[in-house]
């Protein structure tokens, strides 16, 4: 797939596109929301298999330390390279870039006092346009495909981004001394395996995408033409089809002057008379209309089958970005049962999502490389960890940073329903234990 082709019309969908702003937006309040929490989890049993004694105290102990400065950093602006953003929103950015322009590049990076992290839009990784890049990586036998230099193995060598005066910036993907990840891809979703790139979560709809907005806006358009025929003048067989608003129009154009009563004839003079008479007892516009001649209210059609085509087209639309349409458009207009049944879906899939994308390709690497330093500088002391970090023991590492991260639970329709359902599971023994 021409991934930079398919980046290019995923933003321009999302910018000119309610329903994908709305889809795009609502997917990402949904898994990131304010930001997931860290919950340090060290695998004490393995370290303990290891060599490594860890007692109970001084896990709870650095546990406790791990998590409050991290909840507390990932809080500030000095988590993120810029200084705009603190990690919870870069966190939130990554995740919509990297929908919808199928990847983001992420780099941890250190100053000497603060780790932070950078994201950078998937279009600016690309392959350099100067055949030296390209030597150099064939003399290493690696080869680039798109921005990206790949080995034999197919393990990310390097990143080359397209700077604005045209240059390009290498970045390595594991540092050179320490061997550690320090870049990386964040991916939305990946087409076949051997892609390097990542794919545009709007890849598959983007053309039915496209049509519905030109449906729509030729839709409404219509309605909006026909709104403003406020009016028509419809003549019959004894017509002389002349136009009631003719003299008005010439008048409002300097064109005629009006004319007074006594010069008309009697029958014009009369109604004219009943005219304007109407007109000051009502407080209302009266048109003396010609023989024949009657003034109908327009009702100009519009499409009465919109709404039977707009609504399965729109949740065909959240249904491939993985939202259920309930949950996208905020309308649980069919039973509890099915409406339970969407949310329970949902909920399935927002925590593999918030595993696969968020905890995987985002959090954890920026985590990982936080608590490195972190200890490195003494910040943080953990028995064992800078021995295991040393030799590259990378088991014992593991174990250490064993953790999850968790967000905001989905709410319930009925929280009665769901207490009672949880009640009655306990049976007529535990019907008085509290379910707290």
């Amino acid at each position: 797939p021409d991934y930079y082709a398919l980046n290019i019309r995923a933003w321009s969908e999302f910018l000119r596109t309610p329903i994908v702003q709305n889809a795009i937006k609502k997917y990402c309040v949904w898994v990131v929301g304010s930001g997931l929490t860290l919950q340090a989890e060290p695998k004490t049993l393995v370290l303990k298999d290891l060599g490594i004694t860890v007692s109970d105290d001084e896990a709870k102990k650095f546990t406790t330390s791990i998590e409050g400065q991290f909840r507390l950093y990932v809080e500030m602006l000095e988590s993120t390279y810029s200084n705009e953003n603190n990690l919870q929103d870069e966190a939130s950015e990554a995740l919509k870039n990297a929908i919808l322009s199928g990847d983001v590049l992420c780099i941890n990076r250190f100053d000497g006092k603060h780790t932070t992290i950078e994201t950078i839009d998937g279009r600016n990784v690309q392959s350099p346009m100067f055949e030296a890049f390209e030597q150099k990586a064939e003399k290493r036998g690696n080869k680039l495909i798109q921005g990206v230099e790949i080995d034999k193995k197919g393990s990310h060598y390097a990143y080359y981004v397209r700077q604005e005066d045209g240059s390009y910036e290498q970045v390595l993907a594991f540092g050179k001394e320490t061997g550690i990840r320090q870049a990386w891809l964040m991916y939305g979703q990946k087409g076949k395996k051997s892609d390097v790139r990542g794919l545009s979560l709007l890849s598959s709809i983007m053309e039915f995408i496209a049509k519905l907005d030109r449906y729509t806006e030729a839709t409404v358009g219509s309605a909006e033409h026909n709104a403003n025929i406020a009016m028509t003048i419809e003549h019959n067989q004894f017509s002389d089809g002349s136009n009631p608003f003719i003299n008005q129009l010439a008048q409002s154009y300097g064109k005629g002057k009006g004319t007074a009563p006594e010069t008309k004839s009697y029958d014009a003079c009369e109604n004219g008379n009943t005219a304007t008479k109407i007109a000051q007892d009502t407080e209302s516009t009266v048109y003396n209309m010609p023989t024949g001649a009657s003034l109908k209210t327009h009702t100009g059609g519009g499409d009465i089958k919109f709404g039977e085509f707009y609504t399965p087209s729109i949740e065909l639309v959240y249904s491939t970005i993985g939202m259920p349409p309930e949950v996208a458009s905020d309308k649980y207009e069919g039973s509890y049962s099915s409406s339970r049944a969407a949310l329970k879906s949902w909920e399935h899939k927002l925590k593999v999502d918030r595993k696969k994308i968020l905890e995987r390709q985002f959090y954890r690497p920026f985590y990982s490389f936080w608590l490195d330093i972190n200890v490195i500088q003494g910040n943080i002391n953990i028995t064992g960890y800078l021995m295991a970090l040393a030799e590259g023991n990378s088991m014992a590492l593991a174990a250490y940073k064993n953790s999850r991260f968790i967000g905001s639970l989905v709410p319930h329709i009925d929280p009665w329903k769901e207490v009672k359902a949880a009640r009655e599971k306990l049976g007529e023994k535990f019907k008085d234990v509290p379910l707290d």
